[in-house]
């Protein structure tokens, strides 16, 4: 009887078998990762404008007011009144795959000469499981809680 050298079609069937089962693990794995990122961008980018308009507004001498204006795709940074009455913007979009609800004011608006917003509000930021929440107090704190 002749020995045939090589693997059996059932040691092939369970390496394949390990190998989907692998990469499906890491796809998904790398793809909530890639998720977060992004996530992750929009807050901070969120965070450093209101944290700009507040300090802006601050150090303003006295002719010009700040604020963030925030939507479910975007957020708008603003110089002037309000964000219709502005003499300078920008947007930042919100990353595609992320739902962001706003609970408070829209606009986060710093008038001149303080810290303190006229208006607070909650930015709450989903990406599938993933929430993320940014706290705009009446101080003028901004804070972002997982």
């Amino acid at each position: 009887m002749k020995k045939y050298e090589g693997y059996s079609l059932v040691e092939i069937i369970v390496t394949i078998g390990i190998l989907i089962v692998i990469s499906g693990l890491v796809y998904s794995l790398t793809f909530t990762q890639l998720n977060t990122h992004t996530s992750r961008d929009y807050i901070y980018a969120l965070y450093t404008y209101v944290n700009l308009a507040q300090s802006n507004a601050y150090t303003s001498n006295g002719d010009q007011e700040y604020g963030v204006y925030i939507t479910s795709d975007r957020f708008i940074y603003y110089e002037g009144e309000d964000k219709d009455h502005n003499t300078y913007t920008r947007e930042y979009l919100s990353p595609a795959s992320s739902l962001v609800s706003v609970d408070g004011s829209n606009d986060i608006h710093f008038e001149m000469k303080t810290l303190k917003p006229v208006n607070t509000s909650k930015v709450t930021i989903s990406e599938g499981t993933m929430a993320y929440y940014v706290y705009i107090n009446s101080e003028g704190m901004v804070d972002i809680l997982r």
